[in-house]
């Protein structure tokens, strides 16, 4: 199973974000989507994006395929929110990976040796906590939701939807600021405002393989940097 140093998978999401949104070319999105896709697969199945990459060969060969076909006036208003929501799934899969395979003291560990202000380390660590667990509590609302059937009692279409807003959101925003606090107790308990030198056993040192990913982050922005300027994309 592949292990990357925290640092790495930074320099991977400032490639994807830098890529993706400042130098803009198709062909480095589409190479984004592979390569995260074969790094996601070799941190295991459960890292794997597939509906995310389903989504964007869709999207793909939507606006590849389809949106030609249609008017101009549609193609050119389809086409912007196709290219917007396509280039924003290379990013969300870094982030997910970022965060599926990231361990909070691994963070705090590295972000320690970096001599990064304990503050920052703080929020850092939460967050990276704290989205795992909204998603757990989301998935909780969804089945209670499902054994208590409200929403299908109303007959009215705007009646239903303000039901389904209210049952679902009011304990979502509950249950998330319970959660920043709960998770904001547990770091402090575990001392991690103390102001000594903290050891970690799962401090993992940058290897051979983290060094040829970032030498390939590198070659891909230069690339595409380069690409863009003489305009060949």
């Amino acid at each position: 199973m592949l292990r990357l140093d925290i640092r790495t998978k930074i320099i991977i999401l400032l490639t994807i974000s830098t890529s993706t949104f400042i130098v803009n070319t198709l062909w480095i999105e589409v190479l984004c989507v592979i390569i995260l896709s074969g790094m996601q697969l070799a941190f295991g199945k459960k890292v794997f994006s597939k509906w995310l990459v389903f989504a964007y060969v869709i999207l793909f060969f939507a606006q590849c395929t389809i949106l030609p076909l249609m008017p101009t006036v549609v193609e050119a208003a389809l086409s912007v929110i196709v290219v917007q929501f396509r280039s924003m799934i290379p990013l969300v899969m870094g982030i997910l990976m970022i965060v599926r395979t990231t361990k909070v003291n691994e963070l705090i560990a590295t972000m320690t040796k970096m001599k990064i202000p304990k503050p920052a380390t703080i929020t850092l660590a939460v967050t990276l906590r704290y989205f795992p667990a909204i998603v757990e509590e989301w998935s909780h609302i969804r089945e209670a939701m499902r054994l208590r059937p409200i929403a299908s009692t109303q007959k009215s279409i705007p009646k239903k939807i303000a039901v389904n807003v209210e049952c679902y959101l009011v304990p979502l925003f509950i249950a998330a600021s319970k959660t920043a606090d709960e998770l904001t107790a547990a770091a402090l308990t575990r001392g991690i405002e103390n102001p000594t030198q903290r050891t970690c056993r799962g401090y993992h040192q940058i290897s051979r393989i983290d060094i040829f990913i970032i030498i390939l982050c590198v070659i891909i922005v230069f690339t595409a940097g380069i690409a863009k300027g003489v305009g060949l994309c």
